[in-house]
Formats: structure tokens, C-alpha cells, sequence
């Protein structure tokens, strides 16, 4: 064997290469032979021998060496020639890395300027892509959202806090998914890009997709390598992009779901909140922001936390010095123009959001061309979202086909899903769509869209009132128009629930309806008169107040005076739910008069009705006692059982408030007897729990706690709040009084309820019945919490109940 000086002059790896080619050639056999018998693979020892690389250990060469007879002294020299041919190889990459990453490609546009927030999404992005791999696939994160939500900004700004961890480089493309006036990149064409930029010549790139996309994966294969792909168009576009390397990352935007790609991980921007809105306007438009908080929290808000609009409006403040945060939150407080305010040409909200849609619209799939007719219809009721049952209405079609179409909006993000089989329109793409509506539809056509929606609303309005209030009088009042036209509820329960998702929409819509010209008058009647049994049952005084006072415009607008008596009485009794006892007389009182100029006996029978309960809130007890038993004489004349029996169980409170105890258990037990009669389960209820409190006082304990445990098993069974409060309270009191300890748990939980219904009343006399329980059992210690919170509530509702706490008090 030669020695080791004879090379030193020469290449170390192809020193190293000769000398196995030396050991070889003494042997006269091929490389198979010889690699079987070192355990190696014959294209191994082949690039050995030649020098094309250098093996990484030495085992497998001692193993070859020794086989074929190499002395330890041949040995010890073939080591020393391994070292050094492995030194220089590892130095010659290192050299070769470094001039690869200094002239590696570097293609990221410059950071966006002011960019905040989005700290959870960086620190998301950065844990997935800063780590190689493995042996796994390229590790992909797809940033979708919105139009305008700030998705190649987050892509950009990950890009560049990633890029030392990329020291390959970083290819960066714009595909123009939603690019106004043009056309998304072909695949093969953004291959091709790459393929130059990595140091291909254009000669050598395949002119098939498929060859092209193999030569990339080829190029990137070994390299730590970052790939950003803005403004995708969908997951085809991306497929052939994406390296085989697992040493590589991507980072790709779209405003559509992508859920066909395989990705370690989805990132879904949301709007930015009140603060961070409010944050990015400050880090743009400076100290005119930070002086004005109020002025630009409206401008946030204004903007619907939308990254895109609130950079626009920083850019309007800084081209206007002379501008005040205030003068551009009245540019922008004017919905129609709120757009035009927030336009910046082919950047600007409008345009953002007309890719979107105008992409469904060019569509040749059937589905996106509905979606894109239904986009418009969706932002004509007003309301905060929308439900698949509202959308297939206006859509006119069934509930099925909608929600295919409401997901496709959902797919394109100019829809969100709020909850399943509820959806949302952002602020500023609801004014689009209303844009839409309006230059798309005939007047007739927006009216006639709004018009199916009250239908809808109108007919499961009185469903689920006719459930919650089975017999009721008003029920005869339904318009034949929307018989029928709305939803059908298995149960009260079932009613109840559509009616609490609903319940911000129902109140946008009859304010809607009001305003419309080409919207019937009869339909915020109609919806406002169906909705009393919900308020009745559950609460919500502010909102029934609000949609009572709608109404009553509407009707002293018409001069419709049966339309004008029925809602000022319901809004009387709104009143008195809300403890507001003046207004509610007084309401009563106007309602009162109405009804004897329209000669309207029943109506008029109502009235006195619920003045004689107001009265009897108020102290006034001799005029309450008189209105009732006016009002049951009308009622018997009449033969309205249904009249006689809200005023017997009436009657029946307030001579139990006298100590007419005898007198007031007749009252209930008739009453008790015609519900019965008329199937009111709801009525039964609450008889019963009045005859539980007669025998309260009468002192027949275990029978009062009979009765009030079976009104509030039928208000369970019902979902009636308002009825569970009463007999919880009534059970409270009497079981404290019976030193039952769980007394108090019942207190508490009709007071929740109380509270829940805004059922301020409901409250106080809550508190004033647990402290004369705890009174009557010398709990004086107790006692007293109660009797301060029910002062503190009667001094507000009833001057004469808050003297009688006051003197409670006293003796405690």
C-alpha cells in the first residue's frame, strides 16, 4: 500500500477515494462482491471509491480494509486519510453554505408599517414553523379570514421575526386569489418563479406542472427554507407549490377555509376588540388618538374592529392635520357613507370586499351564483344575526338548500357562523350587502324580502304565544295574513328558546317594520301584540318597554285608535312589571279612555282590570278593591270566563292583603275552578300557589307547602320564570316559617329569578315575605338584611309597602 506522504500534496477526499480504489483493484472483484462482504451497500462503496463522498464513519471502511488483508500499520494510515478527507468535506460544505445563504433568495415585501397586536397568533405561528420537521411533511400554516382582517399582514410580519431561522432564504408570491381586475397565478408559473430565484436557469424548468413542481421539491430538498403564498385562490393553487423537504415551512393566506390542505396548523383572524382597534389607530395616527379616547373608541367601533378600515381612517387623520379624531367620527357615522369614507381606491373596504364577492358571481358552479344572489337579501333585516329558518325565507328556499348556500358565504368569508345553524354579517360588509340590495333589488324587491321575514317572525310569534298562554284572549287577534306563516314548536320550552335567540332580532325588526313605508302597518301591531306572552313569562322589560313605545308611535302616526288602546295597555303593564306604578296608571288610564270612546265593553273591562291591580301596588286598596269587582260584574254580564277569572284570583290578592282571609280563599278557589275548566296550566299555577298563601296565613303550613311545591312543579313543567319565582318565593317563606332551614335556598333562587326577568317587585316583596318569616320564628338577626334590601326596592316602587318595612325595621 502506498504511502501517505506520497498524497499529501493532493485533493484529501480523492487521496482517500485512490487508496480504497487501490485496496479494490488487488482484490479483481466487483463492488457487489465487496460491499456484501463489509455491510455496505454497493453505491455506497462506489461513491467511496470515487470520491463523490466521504462516508461519515469509519467503521465501514476498517470493516472493507480488514477483509482484503490490510496490515494495522496500512490501517492506522487509512484512518489518518479519513480524517483528513472528512475535515475538508465538512469545511467545503460549510463554505458552500455560507455563500448559498448569503446569495439565497431574500424575496419578503418590507414589514407592514405599524402593525400590532396578534401576539397569540405569532407566538402560534413561530412554535410550528421554527423547528424542523423531522422526517415529516413541511410543516403548513394557513392564515384565512375576512377581507381586510390583516391576513398577509400577520403572514409578512411572522415572515420576518422567522427569517434567521431560515438561513436558506425566504420565496415569497402574491397569487392573486382576490386581486381586483386580475387573474389568480397559474401554478406553473409561480414554479417557474421559484425555480429562477432558487438558481435555476430558465432552460432547465420543465414546461409540465407536474415535472415543474418535482424539479422545486428537487431544489429546496436539504435546504432550510422559508415559502410564504399570499392571497391564495384555493387549495389547487397551492398543492404543487408546497416542498417535500421537512426542513422547509410555509405560510399561506386565504380568504376561503382551505380545509383540503394538509396543515400542522389553521390560524382564523377574528376582528380586532375594542382595545386592540383602538391600539393600532394610536401606533398610526398618533397623538390626536391618544388625546381623543372617547372620539376614538367611537371610531373603532365604527370600523368594526376591521384592521383594513381602521388603517384607512388613520390614513384620512393623517392627510387631514387640521382634522380632529371627532370631525372623522362624523364622517363615518353616517351608515350609507360609511363606506365612501372608508374608500382608498382598489385597497379600500368596498373593493376588498367586491372580490369576494364578484368571484361568486363569475362562478360557473351553481352554488356560488346562489350565494352570490343571496349576499344582498341577507343584509335587508336589520338584527344582529340570522338564523337558517330567517336566511331560507328570504332566500325562498327550504331550510337544507340555505344553510348549503349561508356555508358557502362562510367558505368565502363574507359570512361568519356564530353558532351552529346561526350566522353573523360584520358591521361594514352588512352596509355592503345593503349597498348590494339596493342597487340589485326593485324597491318591491327589498320590501317584499323584509315582508317575508315579519311573516316569519309574525306566525312564530303567536305559536309560541298560543303555548304559553293557551286561551288567551289576544289570541283571537291574529290577522289572517300571517295565520300559519311562521314556525311550529313542539312544546313551551321549545317556544321559549327560539324566542330568547331571537329576541334582539325581533326588536330590530318591528322598529324596521315601523319605519318602513312599504311595510304594513298591522305587522309591528301584530308582532307586538304576539310577543306579550314571552315578556309576561320571562323578563326583558327594557325590550318589551322599547317595542311597546315602537308600536304606540305607529299607531298615534295612523291615528289607529283600537291599534293605539291595545298598545298603550300593554305597555302599562310593561310599566308595572318594571315597578314604574305612575307610568303604568297612567297608561291604564289612557288605554281606559280609548276603550269607552270606541264603545269597547271587554276592552274596557281590561282596563279597569289592571288599574284595580296597579291601585292596589300603590296603597290605594278601596279603589283596587273597586275597579276588580267592577270589572267582574262587566265580565259576568259579558260571559267572558276568561275575565272572570284574572279578576276573582285579583280580587283574591288583594283582600288577603286586608286580612279578608275567608273572603280572598273563595276568590281563589273559584278562580282555580274555571282555569281547570279552561285547560290555563299556566293560570292553574299561579291559583294555586294563591291558595297556598291563604293557607299560610290561616297558619295551615303543611298544606301551604302542598300547594306551592304543585305550582312550581306545573311552572317547571311550563318554563314559566315568572310563575317559578312566585312559588319559590311563596315556598320560601312558608318553610322558614315551618323551621325548615331549606327555606332560605328557595328565598334565593326566586330572587335570581326575580332579577333575571327585571322583575324589581318581584324583588321586594321577595325580601319583605323572608323577613316576616324569619320574623315569625324570632329570627329578628336574619330578618333584618331582608327587610333593608326590600326598603331599599319599595322606596322606589311603593311609598305605602316601604312605610310598613320602615316600621318592621323599628322593632327589630
Amino acid at each position: 500500500m502506498t504511502s501517505v506522504s506520497t498524497y499529501d500534496s493532493g485533493h484529501p477526499v480523492m487521496v482517500f477515494a485512490k487508496t480504497l480504489r487501490e485496496i479494490k483493484e488487488r482484490t479483481g472483484q466487483s463492488y457487489r462482491a465487496l460491499a456484501s462482504r463489509s455491510l455496505m451497500s454497493a453505491a455506497a462503496l462506489h461513491r467511496y471509491c470515487t470520491g463523490e463522498s466521504v462516508p461519515s464513519e469509519f467503521t465501514a471502511i476498517l470493516r472493507f480494509a480488514k477483509v482484503h488483508g490490510t496490515t494495522n500499520e496500512q490501517l492506522v494510515e487509512l484512518h489518518q486519510l479519513w480524517l483528513r478527507a472528512r475535515r475538508y468535506e465538512q469545511a467545503s460544505t460549510e463554505t458552500s453554505n455560507v455563500e448559498r445563504r448569503a446569495t439565497g433568495p431574500r424575496q419578503l415585501p418590507q414589514a407592514v408599517w405599524g402593525f400590532t397586536g396578534r401576539a397569540e397568533h405569532l407566538t402560534k405561528l413561530e412554535s410550528l414553523l421554527a423547528t424542523p420537521a423531522g422526517s415529516g411533511p413541511s410543516p403548513v400554516a394557513v392564515i384565512q379570514g375576512s377581507p381586510g382582517v390583516g391576513k398577509s399582514a400577520l403572514a409578512i410580519q411572522a415572515a420576518h421575526r422567522l427569517s434567521d431561522r431560515f438561513p436558506d432564504g425566504q420565496l415569497y408570491v402574491n397569487l392573486q386569489g382576490a386581486s381586483p381586475r386580475q387573474l389568480p397565478l397559474r401554478p406553473l408559473e409561480v414554479v417557474g418563479r421559484f425555480l429562477r430565484a432558487l438558481g435555476v436557469d430558465t432552460s432547465q424548468i420543465p414546461s409540465e406542472l407536474d415535472e415543474a413542481a418535482a424539479a422545486l421539491r428537487s431544489a429546496l430538498a436539504g435546504q432550510r427554507l422559508l415559502m410564504v403564498l399570499d392571497d391564495a385562490a384555493d387549495s389547487a393553487q397551492i398543492g404543487p407549490l408546497l416542498p417535500g423537504a421537512s426542513s422547509c415551512a410555509v405560510i399561506t393566506t386565504s380568504r376561503r377555509m382551505l380545509t383540503d390542505l394538509p396543515a400542522a396548523l389553521h390560524v382564523h383572524l377574528a376582528m380586532f376588540d375594542p382595545a386592540e382597534s383602538v391600539a393600532l389607530l394610536q401606533q398610526l395616527a398618533g397623538q390626536r388618538v391618544a388625546a381623543q379616547e372617547e372620539a376614538a373608541a367611537m371610531v373603532a367601533s365604527l370600523c368594526g374592529g376591521l384592521p383594513l378600515a381602521l388603517r384607512i381612517a388613520a390614513t384620512r387623520l393623517n392627510s387631514r392635520p387640521s382634522w380632529q379624531v371627532s370631525t372623522l367620527v362624523e364622517q363615518l357615522s353616517a351608515a350609507r357613507g360609511r363606506l365612501d369614507a372608508l374608500n382608498a381606491g382598489d385597497t379600500g373596504v368596498r373593493a376588498s370586499f367586491a372580490v369576494s364577492y364578484e368571484d361568486l358571481k363569475r362562478s360557473i358552479e351553481p352554488l356560488d351564483k346562489e350565494a352570490a344572489r343571496a349576499f344582498p337579501l341577507l343584509g335587508i333585516p336589520d338584527g344582529g344575526d340570522i338564523a337558517v329558518a330567517t336566511a331560507a325565507r328570504l332566500m325562498e328556499l327550504d331550510a337544507a338548500s340555505a344553510q348549503e348556500v349561508l356555508e358557502r358565504l362562510v367558505d368565502v368569508h363574507l359570512l361568519e357562523a356564530t353558532a351552529p345553524g346561526r350566522y353573523r354579517l360584520h358591521d361594514l360588509l352588512r352596509l355592503y350587502a345593503q349597498e348590494l340590495a339596493a342597487s340589485t333589488l326593485a324597491p318591491s324587491g327589498e320590501a317584499e324580502a323584509l315582508q317575508r321575514v315579519l311573516a316569519l317572525a309574525i306566525g312564530s310569534a303567536w305559536a309560541a304565544s298560543a303555548l304559553l298562554m293557551p286561551g288567551a284572549e289576544r289570541l283571537s287577534n291574529i290577522d289572517g295574513r300571517w295565520a300559519g306563516s311562521g314556525l311550529r314548536f313542539d312544546s313551551a320550552a321549545a317556544a321559549i328558546e327560539w324566542l330568547e335567540e331571537e329576541r334582539t332580532n325581533l326588536l330590530a325588526l318591528i322598529g324596521q317594520a315601523a319605519a318602513c313605508e312599504r311595510a304594513p302597518a298591522a305587522a309591528t301591531f301584530q308582532l307586538a301584540q304576539a310577543l306579550f306572552a314571552f315578556f309576561r313569562v320571562r323578563g326583558h322589560t327594557e325590550t318589551w318597554i322599547r317595542i311597546q313605545e315602537i308600536a304606540v308611535g305607529l299607531a298615534e302616526k295612523n291615528n289607529d285608535l283600537p291599534a293605539l288602546a291595545l298598545a298603550v295597555g300593554d305597555l302599562g303593564v310593561a310599566y308595572d312589571r318594571q315597578g314604574d306604578l305612575a307610568m303604568a296608571e297612567q297608561c291604564h288610564l289612557r288605554a281606559l279612555e280609548i276603550r269607552e270612546r270606541l264603545i269597547d265593553k271587554l276592552g274596557a273591562a281590561a282596563c279597569h282590570s289592571n288599574l284595580g291591580i296597579v291601585y292596589a301596588k300603590q296603597g290605594r286598596v278601596a279603589e283596587g278593591i273597586l275597579s276588580q269587582q267592577r270589572t267582574l260584574e262587566l265580565f259576568r254580564e259579558l260571559g267572558h270566563l276568561r275575565g272572570q277569572a284574572v279578576i276573582l284570583n285579583n280580587l283574591g290578592v288583594v283582600l288577603g292583603g286586608q286580612d279578608r282571609l275567608t273572603e280572598a280563599l273563595a276568590c281563589h278557589h273559584e278562580c282555580l275552578e274555571l282555569r281547570r275548566r279552561m285547560g290555563d296550566r299556566r293560570g292553574e299555577a299561579i291559583s294555586i300557589a294563591n291558595v297556598g298563601i291563604i293557607h299560610d296565613r290561616l297558619g295551615d303550613l303543611p298544606e301551604a307547602i302542598r300547594c306551592q311545591h304543585q305550582s312550581l312543579d306545573i311552572a317547571l313543567e311550563l318554563g314559566d320564570l315568572e310563575c317559578q319565582a312566585e312559588a319559590s318565593k311563596n315556598l320560601g317563606a312558608t318553610r322558614i316559617k315551618a323551621g325548615d332551614p331549606e327555606g332560605q335556598a328557595n328565598i334565593d333562587q326566586a330572587l335570581a329569578l326575580f332579577e333575571r326577568l327585571d322583575h324589581a317587585y318581584g324583588q321586594a316583596q321577595t325580601h319583605h315575605q323572608a323577613a316576616e318569616a324569619h320574623l315569625h320564628t324570632n329570627r329578628r338577626d336574619r330578618a333584618t338584611p331582608h327587610l333593608e334590601q326590600a326598603l331599599a326596592l319599595y322606596e322606589k316602587l311603593s311609598p305605602t309597602d316601604a312605610d310598613q318595612i320602615r316600621r318592621l325595621l323599628s322593632g327589630c
